[in-house]
């Protein structure tokens, strides 16, 4: 505060300057009476908005705890469908060697006995199909397990990317709380 100059008068300071003194004393007191309260106000409202994110952490916890899981669940069913992928493509290995070894086995019957070559080229046609058949199937199998993978491959990006989301928005909210509770510290 700057040194006050009120003027003497007979009987001590003049009135004018004492009433103007404190007029401008008052003047600035509520000035500064009304920063505070806008500044409180200010405060209170993001004291509120804290509250309410921090409200929000056990929901984000709880959705974090649910991805895992799906994670985890997706994991297993994608070795579930590896380990089946591997059994058809043993089963279709055994399937073309079976294919080979009846065709080379009508080869072998045709040459050696004319008689029969009417029954064992029915037969012939008949596992043939049949192969053709499983092998489409397979096919489709195979494509199914392709597409399946690619959609798991999709669904773990999403996940993936929401877990990164929540821990970042964790993360902020422990920021502003923990710079909040210095400011309060500090103000202390």
């Amino acid at each position: 505060m700057s040194k006050i100059g009120f003027r003497r008068e007979v009987l001590g300071f003049n009135r004018k300057d004492v009433i103007e003194y404190i007029r401008s004393a008052q003047s600035e007191s509520t000035k500064r009476e009304n920063e505070l309260v806008k500044t409180v106000d200010k405060l209170n409202a993001r004291n509120a908005e804290l509250i309410d994110e921090l409200r929000e952490i056990p929901k984000l916890r709880a959705q974090l705890e649910l991805s895992e899981a799906t994670v985890r669940k997706l994991s297993e069913q994608v070795e579930t469908l590896n380990e089946k992928r591997r059994e058809l493509q043993s089963m279709s290995k055994d399937i073309a060697k079976m294919y080979l070894v009846a065709r080379s086995n009508a080869d072998a019957v045709r040459e050696s006995a004319k008689q029969t070559r009417e029954r064992t080229a029915y037969e012939t046609e008949t596992a043939m199909q049949s192969l053709e058949q499983m092998h489409e199937q397979l096919l489709k199998i195979d494509s199914a397990v392709g597409a399946a993978a690619e959609q798991f491959t999709v669904k773990m990006k999403q996940i993936f990317n929401s877990f990164e989301a929540t821990k970042k928005a964790v993360k902020e909210s422990e920021d502003q709380m923990d710079r909040i509770v210095s400011a309060a510290s500090a103000e202390s």
